[in-house]
């Protein structure tokens, strides 16, 4: 790179990109004309800078350190370096983040199915990360609990109007309700895998013209359970996370029982086709009543978990 700071003034662009919930980004753009290569030996022209917020709610040593894994695992896109309170990560040219709306188009929504599989049945956690990504231990109940006992701790808050408004939301009711769903309704032996947790519009980017989908933001990724994921992403219809939302979700956009019967077998599909068998051939094939029973039996998980992801976005 050029050694003055006014050459890089020069030369490189910062624009504000909008979407960002937790953290702050940015697109650093012109790096063709400082002829900087990339690993691959070609030429990129923009970056992202990904300042972290949330501060206290993410461990960014573990999230980074398991963002690396991922790109080399192939499921998330380039990670290049980490500076004190953010990161750098690649630029993906071309594709933009998905609208809410288009959540219900059939291909695009069958593309989603097929990289949450690729995720839940692909990625393997190194063993130095275990600790933290424990495969036998879902993390969704810990991280609830510990969500609450956080919320309860609290007596007042800034202003005596927030005081007001946090005593009615009632946490001793919603701390039953979270013991109920958790010995009640959620099937103590639903499966488990790494899961991406926020797979909103945001954090899904589309190539217009491929159609390739492309899973980013990973910070809440971690062990939980497959159809909390795929819970979220139904709940993550109603969107309510964008500015001009601001908070309000539109239940009227939720998936329709049809539409989660299709989004959950084109998952059942894609998920077969990355197993083996003992010889370690494809194993993808699977008689039609097999693959219902699969995919109703999922389907009820889900609908349980959708439940529960109320509460953990709540309480966050």
């Amino acid at each position: 790179l050029p050694t003055t700071d006014e050459e890089l003034r020069r030369k490189l662009t910062v624009d504000v990109v909008s979407g960002g919930i937790t953290n702050s980004l940015y697109r650093v753009s012109g790096l063709r004309e400082l002829d900087v290569l990339s690993k691959e030996g070609k030429i990129d022209e923009s970056f992202l800078v990904r300042v972290f917020g949330a501060e206290g709610m993410i461990d960014r040593d573990v999230e980074s350190s398991t963002l690396a894994t991922l790109v080399d695992q192939g499921i998330a896109d380039r990670y290049l370096g980490r500076f004190a309170n953010g990161r750098l990560e690649g630029w993906l040219e071309g594709y933009r983040p998905l609208a809410k709306e288009e959540f219900s188009d059939p291909q695009t929504s069958d593309a989603i199915a097929a990289q949450m599989a690729n995720l839940h049945s692909s990625y393997v956690v190194p063993e130095y990360l275990q600790s933290h990504h424990d495969p036998s231990k879902p993390a969704m109940w810990t991280q609830l609990h510990a969500w609450m006992k956080q919320a309860r701790g609290y007596d007042a808050f800034k202003t005596e109007h927030d005081t007001e408004r946090a005593k009615e939301l009632e946490l001793a009711k919603i701390e039953a309700e979270l013991t109920h769903l958790e010995q009640e309704v959620v099937p103590p032996d639903a499966g488990v895998a790494f899961c991406h947790n926020d797979l909103l519009a945001a954090n899904i980017m589309i190539c217009p013209t491929t159609g390739r989908i492309q899973l980013i933001d990973f910070e809440y990724g971690g062990v939980n359970y497959r159809s909390f994921d795929i819970a979220n992403h139904f709940n993550e219809f109603a969107g309510g996370t964008t500015e001009e939302e601001n908070g309000v979700p539109d239940y009227s956009l939720f998936p329709t029982e049809k539409m989660q019967e299709a989004f959950v077998r084109a998952y059942v599909r894609a998920a077969r086709k990355t197993k083996k068998d003992e010889n370690g051939n494809d194993y993808c094939v699977q008689s039609a009543k097999d693959e219902d029973k699969e995919v109703y039996s999922l389907l009820r998980e889900v609908r349980a978990f959708v439940l529960a992801n109320h509460l953990y976005w709540g309480l966050w």
